[in-house]
């Protein structure tokens, strides 16, 4: 493995934790607690975004998963910042619960299938 594909691992491996609790979370409707890890997704995504804007030749040469990454982060982002308060509230719509569950599905799926 090389010292640029390390890198992005050691950045994906708190999303890929965060993501899993979050959907454990989601499924026992302890919707505070999805909205502590989303909001870490979010921040940790942003991470991940960064570093693939710092190493655009490697994310070229590897779009097929950094494509990938880069979508599923930005959209569990948009999420962090518009639904993180109605989790807390605790008005999240179904629709809402919904796409985060694909969404974070999405995003487990990008970062298991660079391993």
């Amino acid at each position: 493995m090389n010292t640029d594909t390390a890198a992005l691992r050691d950045l994906e491996h708190p999303v890929l934790s965060e993501v899993k609790a979050a959907t454990t979370m989601l499924a026992a409707n302890d919707f505070a607690g999805a909205a502590d890890k989303l909001t870490a997704i979010g921040h940790d995504g942003r991470k991940i975004l960064d570093w693939l804007d710092a190493h655009a030749t490697f994310a070229k040469a590897n779009s097929a998963a950094t494509d990938c990454l880069r979508e599923t982060m930005t959209d569990l982002g948009d999420q962090a910042e518009t639904l993180v308060p109605h989790l807390r509230a605790g008005d999240a719509t179904t629709d809402q619960l919904n796409k985060l569950r694909l969404d974070l599905g999405e995003a487990g799926n990008c970062v298991q299938s660079g391993d």
